[in-house]
């Protein structure tokens, strides 16, 4: 069966609008790269779109066809940037929970070290801290990943507000940790340093068990703290 002129015109117009769509993305993900080197160097009053539209080599008006505004791209470059601090590597599961927790606060720390100056910026302009609500939501999405695996590798349950609440406060102790590790150019071992989150870890879960004492968190933090074979 034959196809159409239209049919046929449709086909053969298919591999233009897959290389019109690749442009396009291309084209997105360097503005997107040029913002995070932008942010990631500038507070948010101090960054112009001139200088992000010149880095990712596009007109300034053809930015605004891919980003509504300056704060869309700001909260854009946020995202980026958490996903590249924070997006670790999953643990071992076949592994014992002594074993998965270290080795996911190493993953982190390997992370963290690896994108050291953006991790900086990141801590100093309080991307993860400040008073912007919208960009601390971007950066607790992200973190939320890495609680929930402290959940499950403690045995906790994910909806209860307690370990939640409790898990954000360590959460912000132990990227202080290491940030401070960083800046003071790793003074001691990375081996030192995930043992001592995993015992801001543990003193977060006997925390939990006072301020809630329905949750019973001891077999959780045995598993943490006694080395056994899985």
């Amino acid at each position: 069966m034959a196809l159409s002129n239209s049919e046929i015109d449709k086909v053969g117009s298919h591999p233009q609008k897959k290389t019109r769509e690749l442009q396009k993305q291309q084209t997105q993900a360097r503005i997107l790269d040029a913002s995070v080197q932008i942010f990631s160097t500038h507070s948010y009053e101090e960054a112009q779109i001139k200088d992000i539209a010149e880095l990712a080599g596009v007109a300034h008006g053809l930015l605004f066809h891919y980003f509504d505004n300056k704060r869309s791209l700001y909260l854009a470059a946020v995202d980026a940037i958490a996903e590249k601090l924070f997006d670790i590597l999953p643990f071992d599961k076949h592994e014992s929970p002594y074993f998965q927790i270290r080795s996911l606060i190493r993953n982190l720390c390997m992370q963290l070290s690896e994108n050291q100056d953006l991790y900086f910026h990141y801590v100093d302009c309080g991307f993860g801290y400040g008073k912007d609500q919208e960009a601390l939501e971007i950066v607790s999405r992200r973190n939320e990943k890495i609680s929930f695996w402290i959940y499950e590798i403690a045995g906790l349950p994910h909806t209860s507000n307690t370990p939640r609440l409790m898990m954000e406060v360590i959460s912000l102790a132990v990227d202080k940790l290491i940030y401070m590790w960083l800046k003071a150019g790793r003074p001691y071992h990375m081996d030192i340093l995930i043992e001592a989150s995993v015992e801001l870890l543990v003193s977060a879960l006997r925390v939990s068990m006072l301020l809630d004492p329905t949750i019973d968190a001891r077999k959780g933090i045995d598993a943490l703290i006694e080395q056994k074979n899985s």
